[in-house]
């Protein structure tokens, strides 16, 4: 057994007393080397011994940022692989004029009219239909809150009675309905659509009867059903616009007011709306807003360009139905009692014709005056109801 040189009889700091002790007990020979070596502090380290520590803990930091950018590189692929990204090729394009640049703006893109069928007015006489299959030629179904407009509630002046102005709109399409309005010798609104047959000799008897004579204005809906070619539609640009509408009004020479066709469409188109309300002011017009939407921009764009409008309050024959109509009559009277005036709308139909045959002649007993439009408007011009 190797003798044990000495070492443990060797005086030895307090601090290494402690530790080097057990050791030494534990260990014996083979660690005494070691502890004489801290003992006499030969710490024989030389200036490249810490250049290859420095190297290699270097090397160690590389080779951690290695292995985590893989290690991260692999979870992001895999999660991008389920995510696919859509880049909508850039196509150069030429420098514009001013002028093409104005109208493209004007030209909204929009989708092509449905295929249905284009109103041939010629068939409606013609032809043997029955009182539905005439009225869905030409009107707009709308639901029933827009049947009757929100009056603003208000007290009529002193000095005049409740004044009602009743507009009958689609005039023209069917003859024989045409003549039934025509033959009312009172002071309605007849509005008769630009593609009627035998416009002038039609116009002619009506004002025979001392009705007013407004233009119809066919406009685009919501849901295309039957149409005329005449008509216009959001797909128009601002000349396409402004040329047909020019059309339509010079059928009419001695006009004071248009209304909306339809046009629940139109009538929310903003731009297409500015150009209709332009020519409307040169031409001195008054616009009804016949409000087949609630959205129409038609009181925005009228006062914009100081044009008198004067809105709808009340439809009276969604429904053919003989007491429906009185019923939306009476309504038209109480607005005209609380508002001072009432507008309402209706269709030459055989139970409008009727209901209005036995309406007329009770007004003057109940103290209400019946006007025609352009007197309406000089009361109502520009009030939107609310």
């Amino acid at each position: 057994m190797p003798q044990r040189m000495g070492y443990h009889k060797k005086p030895r700091p307090a601090k290494i007393k402690k530790v080097s002790r057990p050791l030494e007990k534990q260990l014996q020979l083979p660690l005494q080397p070691f502890f004489r070596q801290f003992e006499k502090k030969q710490h024989n380290y030389r200036w490249y011994h810490w250049f290859f520590a420095a190297v290699l803990f270097l090397a160690l930091i590389v080779l951690a940022t290695v292995l985590s950018s893989a290690y991260y590189h692999r979870q992001y692929s895999a999660a991008a692989s389920n995510i696919t990204i859509k880049v909508k090729e850039y196509t150069p394009v030429a420098p514009q004029t001013i002028e093409d640049i104005i109208d493209q703006q004007e030209i909204a893109e929009s989708a092509p009219l449905p295929e249905t069928s284009e109103l041939n007015e010629v068939d409606v006489d013609e032809q043997n239909l029955s009182n539905e299959q005439v009225y869905d030629l030409y009107e707009e179904k709308l639901p029933e809150e827009n049947h009757v407009a929100a009056a603003e509630e208000q007290v009529p002046p002193t000095d005049t009675k409740p004044s009602i102005t009743i507009v009958i709109d689609d005039m023209g399409i069917s003859t024989k309905r045409t003549k039934d309005i025509s033959s009312l010798a009172y002071p309605i609104t007849a509005s008769f659509l630009t593609y009627a047959n035998n416009l002038n000799e039609q116009i002619a008897n009506s004002v025979a009867s001392g009705q007013e004579i407004m233009a119809h204005l066919p406009m685009e809906p919501q849901v295309m059903q039957n149409f005329t070619a005449e008509m216009l539609t959001t797909s128009m640009s601002s000349t396409e616009v402004r040329e047909t509408l020019r059309d339509m009004l010079d059928l009419f020479p001695h006009i004071t007011a248009v209304n909306n066709h339809m046009g629940s469409k139109f009538t929310e188109d903003k731009f297409r709306m500015s150009v209709v309300m332009k020519e409307l002011a040169k031409r001195n017009l008054i616009f009804l807003d016949s409000k087949t939407t609630s959205h129409s921009v038609g009181p925005e764009e009228a006062e914009r360009y100081g044009v008198k409008l004067v809105e709808r309050n009340v439809f009276l024959d969604n429904k053919d139905d003989f007491d429906y109509i009185m019923g939306q009559l009476r309504q038209t009277e109480e607005i005209a009692r609380s508002k001072g005036y009432a507008i309402a709308i209706g269709h030459p139909k055989e139970q409008t014709y009727l209901a209005l045959k036995a309406w007329l002649p009770t007004l003057e007993e109940k103290g209400i005056r019946l006007i025609p439009l352009s007197e309406m408007a000089k009361l109502s011009s520009n009030t939107p109801n609310e």
